[in-house]
């Protein structure tokens, strides 16, 4: 995974098989293919060991625990541990953000876009399918892998430097949906 993971970084997702891959892990194809029936199963393999080692890391966070749905003020004030996680993943988890970029959405991502529709449900009701819509996706960047990347591959900035910023784009955006739902709401009285 390690060698996967530093073959995206350096070389991107074009021309990546699983021949480059077991060259950099300096072992034979044939036992990367015992491993893996091919590179499809070798780049869903490293989003999972991602996935696994991310829930691993926000085990004790309280806001974002997987028996309940976190409210959007959760979900922002967990920002900065969610991205700081991410900085302790490293390289795996840059890998799987390039991934996301190249590759789109998987189911994964699918359920959790679903999640953080439901949640902020509440808050977009007042605004048009397509506002609504265009608004959960930047949210749904914002709280992801691929924000994290590119806010702290410069280095300039940590993940945790990266979580709070964007956890006040995020609060911004919410208290004016919430400001808009109360004229909203005024306006029908």
């Amino acid at each position: 995974m390690n060698a996967l993971a530093a073959e995206i970084l350096e070389n991107g997702v074009h021309g990546l098989s699983v021949a480059t891959v077991a060259a950099r892990a300096a072992v034979a194809e044939r036992t990367a293919y015992r491993h893996f029936p091919n590179l499809e199963a070798m780049l869903d393999s490293l989003s999972a060991m991602v996935g696994t080692r991310l829930t691993e890391l926000l085990a004790g966070e309280a806001r974002l625990r997987p028996d309940r749905r976190e409210t959007p003020d959760d979900l922002i004030a967990a920002l900065p541990t969610l991205y700081r996680a991410f900085d302790q993943i490293g390289a795996p988890a840059r890998a799987v953000a390039v991934l996301t970029l190249t590759r789109g959405s998987d189911a994964g991502r699918q359920h959790r876009r679903e999640i953080l529709r439901e949640t902020l449900a509440p808050e977009t009701a007042h605004l048009s399918p397509d506002a609504a819509r265009a608004l959960i996706e930047t949210m749904y960047m914002l709280a992801g892998s691929v924000a994290w990347f590119l806010l702290t591959r410069s280095g300039a900035i940590t993940g945790d430097q990266a979580g709070l910023a964007a956890g006040r784009i995020m609060r911004a955006v919410l208290s004016d949906l919430r400001a808009e739902r109360s004229e909203v709401g005024d306006t029908h009285r």
